[in-house]
């Protein structure tokens, strides 16, 4: 019998409510100058803070050191901002690093991995210790504050830094964990390995201590339902973009990391080549003046229908370079080459589609200007046992062998894994460069990663 999915929304443990108070003016003044501050030195944070979050006021009844957070709800103990005599860039600090757990999602995670009672490391599974995770966390965030000198660390009550583990942020707090986890000798944090401590608070201040200035507390329901359904995300990009129009303010390396994927999302690689070819060979259209001959149909001898053949406007002859040498010489890539072929034919319908099959030189030649042909050439080239080559590789053949028969393309795409000589001079024609190597260059031409898979 199969477990259950693990679902955050239906798995979230009861929360017990945090008395708040109302605090003085200058309490409240002072938590207010510290968001200015962040508004002005950090305003991707301060962006989050006010569209996402909101500042509570609590004592020393619930026994936080300086705050909590649910990742929807900041909880500020007023007691501590006068036992510790902290400054406004501390505070700062200590609202980043609360930001920073609705960043990293932090508290979801931490739910899922309470019920699971597994860490998925690197190094193999590992039981979940809350304790420790909470900690790994915070050395994560405190590392990328301290790195991108985003206020400063409390004094009075200062959290958990350890450049042993992290000195920038860049670590996911699982690597940090894993660290954390063998130097003990496989022994968690304080307690027994495994041990899955709560996060929720009790009346007295019944929440483990892990260290720091702050306590974890398990996600509100807001955080939760905004990591379930992609709003966080959405929320941090906002807060990106906002802090870069402000230009005001650098953006943490780790948090550039985390962004990269969010701000330059990845097109997949057939909507990218298709929207290039468009681009620059034009949308498809019916030429009348060419019947088309798959979709004739005759009703009676007296009445024919006649099909239009679908035209172009642009796309008038597309030029393939196909490598084959070595490295591209392979069931796998043939199949996934041919169908890029295919591809074109069906994006573009260009009148003529020209084959060109290069290695160190060309070894064949194919001018198709039925493009129904293709099917007939991918069965030509499997009889012949594969595509013809096999040498080393050297892009430049293809080039010279367009001038020499002043063949002037639309386009060409090569087919290729990029790796060989290119021609020093870039042609008149556009160039899309389909590579099967990822982090691939080309000196010039638009280069798209193809996947094999």
């Amino acid at each position: 019998m199969m477990d259950a999915p693990f679902n955050i929304m239906t798995s979230k443990p009861q929360r017990v409510p945090i008395p708040t108070i109302k605090p003085n003016a200058a309490d409240e003044k002072f938590v207010r100058d510290a968001m200015a501050y962040l508004v002005f030195r950090a305003p991707f944070f301060a962006h989050i803070l006010y569209s996402e979050m909101q500042v509570k006021y609590c004592d020393d009844s619930m026994g936080f050191p300086v705050a909590a957070t649910d990742a929807h709800s900041i909880f500020i103990n007023v007691n501590a901002i006068k036992r510790y005599s902290m400054k406004i860039p501390e505070m700062a600090f200590v609202l980043a690093h609360e930001v920073g757990h609705y960043i990293f999602c932090d508290l979801v995670m931490s739910v899922k991995w309470r019920q699971t009672g597994t860490v998925l490391c690197s190094c193999g599974p590992l039981p979940y210790d809350h304790e420790t995770m909470n900690k790994a966390q915070d050395y994560r965030i405190n590392a990328m504050l301290i790195a991108s000198k985003i206020g400063a660390m409390p004094a009075g009550c200062p959290g958990l830094y350890e450049p042993a583990y992290s000195r920038e942020g860049m670590e996911s707090c699982i690597e940090i964990y894993a660290k954390i986890y063998q130097q003990r000798g496989g022994s968690g944090g304080r307690g027994r390995p495994g041990q899955q401590g709560q996060g929720n608070p009790q009346p007295g201040g019944g929440v483990p201590d892990h260290g720091g200035f702050d306590h974890h507390l398990d996600p509100a329901e807001k955080a939760q339902k905004d990591a379930d359904s992609g709003a966080q995300s959405q929320s941090v990009v906002a807060a990106a973009e906002s802090a870069a129009a402000s230009g005001k303010g650098n953006l943490p390396a780790a948090l550039r990391a985390l962004l990269g994927e969010i701000l330059d999302p990845k097109v997949s690689w057939q909507d990218k080549l298709k929207s290039t070819m468009l681009r620059h060979g034009g949308d498809p259209m019916l030429d009348w003046s060419q019947p088309d001959k798959r979709h004739i149909s005759r009703p009676s001898p007296y009445d024919p229908i006649v099909f239009a053949r679908q035209g172009h406007m642009g796309a008038g002859t597309v030029v393939i370079g196909y490598d084959t040498s070595g490295s591209c010489v392979n069931p796998d890539v043939q199949q996934r080459f041919f169908s890029e072929m295919a591809g074109i034919v069906d994006e573009l319908n260009p009148q003529r589609l020209i084959v060109v099959w290069c290695d160190a030189d060309v070894q064949r030649v194919d001018d198709l200007e039925e493009i129904d042909d293709l099917e007939g050439l991918r069965a030509e080239i499997n009889e012949l046992g594969g595509a013809p080559g096999g040498g080393g590789t050297d892009f430049c053949p293809v080039f010279e062998w367009v001038e020499e028969n002043e063949i002037i393309p639309d386009m060409m795409v090569y087919l290729t894994d990029t790796y060989g000589s290119f021609p020093d001079q870039e042609p008149d024609y556009p160039v899309i460069w389909c590579s099967i190597a990822q982090g691939s260059e080309v000196p010039w031409g638009e280069l798209i990663e193809v996947e094999l898979v």
